[in-house]
């Protein structure tokens, strides 16, 4: 009986995140059918329509995954836990990813600013229909607010997390540009008009005025990470992987073709970008969450 209880969950949760990728595409085919992307944006190639629709499905699943796990440790009601997640998706798979985009605008001629800041939008209604429909999917609108607190509150030295993680971002976006994006022959001539590597501390010397950018999102990355740890109720290694999942969601995001790098550019950044946050991730994760742990029911006995 054990066993058959288990499949039924398991075959459940699956049939929910399949269900949830699908509302995942459909919103995100919608809102950028919808949003005002200028003329030039859209005439621009888009790739085979079915290879594409596969990849919005994967990054759908695999936000679908994410939703659910923080979603079934919420201790919130389902109004605040979707404001909340609708912000700290967006931030990360949205925001920080187009202030990229604009940050090396002049190498990136197939999208103008204003399309990226068009992306940051239909990103936002993408969200407004996916997450508000996995709260309800999972639950979390019959669920009562749970005011009490446990000890991950009471963080000491949060501030010297905060900047040693940044900086901690800082010295992975450059180790892994470097040692995975870099070692892409196309990629190095898309940035810089040249095929050459000239190494790290090169690459390093004339990139300095990048690094208060890179500190910025770096610091903002781990804001939202500290945003999903007060929406989760416990569970560290629950916690850990959503954190991780949800950085490596700006990787998913190349795994389709797009008219803005070429592949072999694409493929560079995918590597680097899936890596980089695999690692970032998963020591923002831990480190975060380092704090002693108490259950809720235990706190509403004293």
């Amino acid at each position: 009986m054990k066993n058959h209880g288990f499949v039924l969950t398991a075959g459940l949760a699956i049939l929910k995140t399949l269900l949830l990728a699908i509302v995942f595409t459909i919103a995100n085919m919608a809102a950028i059918f919808l949003s005002p992307f200028s003329e030039s944006f859209r005439q621009l190639p888009a790739g085979p329509p079915v290879r594409s629709i596969l990849s919005l499905l994967v990054l759908g699943f695999w936000n679908a995954i994410v939703l659910g796990m923080v979603v079934s440790r919420t201790r919130w009601g389902g109004i605040k836990t979707s404001l909340c997640l609708i912000l700290i998706f967006w931030t990360v798979a949205y925001g920080l990813t187009q202030v990229e985009t604009i940050i090396f605008s002049e190498s990136l001629a197939a999208i103008s600013i204003y399309d990226a800041l068009m992306l940051m939008i239909s990103g936002f209604f993408t969200l407004i229909i996916f997450i508000p429909s996995g709260v309800a999917l999972h639950g979390g609108f019959s669920r009562q607010y749970n005011p009490l607190q446990d000890e991950r509150k009471r963080l000491t030295n949060r501030a010297v997390k905060y900047g040693v993680l940044a900086v901690l971002y800082v010295v992975v976006y450059f180790a892994f540009g470097h040692f995975i994006a870099w070692q892409f022959a196309d990629l190095r001539l898309f940035y810089s008009g040249t095929t050459e590597n000239r190494g790290l501390l090169y690459q390093i010397s004339t990139s300095l005025h990048l690094i208060p950018l890179q500190l910025l999102r770096g610091l903002v990355f781990v804001l939202a990470a500290d945003g999903l740890r007060y929406v989760m109720n416990k569970d560290k290694a629950a916690y850990v992987a959503a954190v991780t999942l949800l950085f490596m969601s700006s990787g998913v995001m190349l795994l389709a073709p797009n008219p803005i790098f070429p592949d072999a550019v694409r493929i560079g950044h995918l590597l680097e970008l899936l890596s980089s946050m695999l690692v970032f991730g998963l020591i923002t994760g831990f480190i975060m969450d380092a704090s002693p742990r108490q259950d809720i029911l235990k706190l509403s006995m004293r």
